[in-house]
C-alpha cells in the first residue's frame, strides 16, 4: 500500500510540475490541420511569422499546438522554430527597469510581437521594433503569451 502511494505522488508531482513548451511559426502563412498526416483536411492557416504556439503533443513529424486565441491544430514539425517571440495580451507599457514604478520607455498594445530576452521572477525584458530602431525594456510576465 505505502509503495502505491509513494508511485502515485511521484507521478502526480511529475505531472503538476510539468511546463508548457512554446514554440514560434516559421513562416508567414502556416497551415493547421485536423490531424496528423497531409491526408487530413486544412482547418485554417495562421498569417503570422514568429506566433508563438503551445506544443500539446508530437507525433512523428507532427506536433498539435494550441494559439494564444485558444485555437487548436496539427502541423508540421519543420514548420515550427524557437525564435523567442512572445505575444502581448492586454495592453501594456514597457519600462526602463524591472520595477513597477520606473519611467515608461514605451506603450505596446495587445496583439504585440516581441522578443523575448530574459524573464526575471514576474518581469521579462524584451525588444521591440518600431520603425528605424529598437525599443527595449522590461514588461510584466502576466501581460504576454509565449513564456512557459
Amino acid at each position: 500500500m505505502t509503495k502505491k502511494l509513494g508511485v502515485f505522488c511521484l507521478v502526480l508531482l511529475c505531472c503538476l510540475t510539468a511546463s508548457s513548451t512554446f514554440m514560434n511559426l516559421r513562416y508567414e502563412k502556416t497551415n493547421f490541420r485536423y490531424g496528423p498526416e497531409m491526408t487530413f483536411p486544412l482547418k485554417f492557416t495562421w498569417n503570422g511569422l514568429g506566433l508563438p504556439v503551445e506544443v500539446l503533443k508530437e507525433q512523428g513529424g507532427w506536433v498539435y499546438v494550441q494559439d494564444s486565441e485558444g485555437d487548436y491544430g496539427w502541423i508540421q514539425r519543420r514548420m515550427l522554430t524557437k525564435r523567442g517571440m512572445v505575444l502581448v495580451k492586454k495592453d501594456t507599457e514597457i519600462r526602463d527597469k524591472k520595477a513597477r514604478d520606473s519611467k515608461i520607455v514605451a506603450f505596446i498594445k495587445n496583439g504585440t510581437l516581441l522578443h523575448l530576452k530574459e524573464c526575471d521572477g514576474d518581469a521579462c525584458r524584451v525588444q521591440v521594433a518600431y520603425q528605424d530602431k529598437k525599443i527595449g525594456g522590461w514588461v510584466s510576465r502576466q501581460f504576454l503569451w509565449g513564456i512557459a
